[in-house]
């Protein structure tokens, strides 16, 4: 079970690195999906929700305070599913690479079992508390 919940760990983290840096660095700009799905403060969301996913990727990949990314995680999740659902493709911007509403569903998922379970096997935070 240990290295089964290192392995959930490090799944919730990729997607939420990766996808977070492609929003942060532009390859993917948020600010125009944020705003076909009428999400409240689009610009400033679009600023700050990729700084968040970023760090919460690192957190659960790494495994250093892997809850807190866990916790980070879910928010995330839970905005990215709401944006999903409320999307609507506007006359300037068709969402044209929208991954599947699974990835989101899976990645909350993961996060919450992260979040109840704990960290483990290769975890960072374990091994500085000198845990197991």
């Amino acid at each position: 079970m240990h290295q089964a919940l290192g392995i959930a760990r490090i799944l919730a983290g990729l997607p939420l690195l990766l996808i977070g840096a492609m929003h942060l660095f532009g390859q993917a700009p948020l600010g125009p999906i944020l705003e076909g799905a009428k999400m409240p403060m689009p610009e400033l969301t679009a600023q700050v929700a990729p700084i968040l996913e970023v760090l919460a990727g690192l957190l659960l990949v790494l495994g250093f305070r892997g809850r807190v990314g866990a916790l980070l995680g879910i928010g995330s999740m839970i905005a990215a599913l709401a944006t999903h659902l409320r999307f609507e493709p506007t006359a300037t911007f068709a969402w044209p690479d929208e991954p599947p509403i699974a990835l989101p569903i899976a990645t909350l998922v993961l996060c919450v079992l992260v979040l109840v379970k704990g960290p483990g096997a290769w975890a960072l935070g374990r091994r500085r508390a000198g845990g197991h």
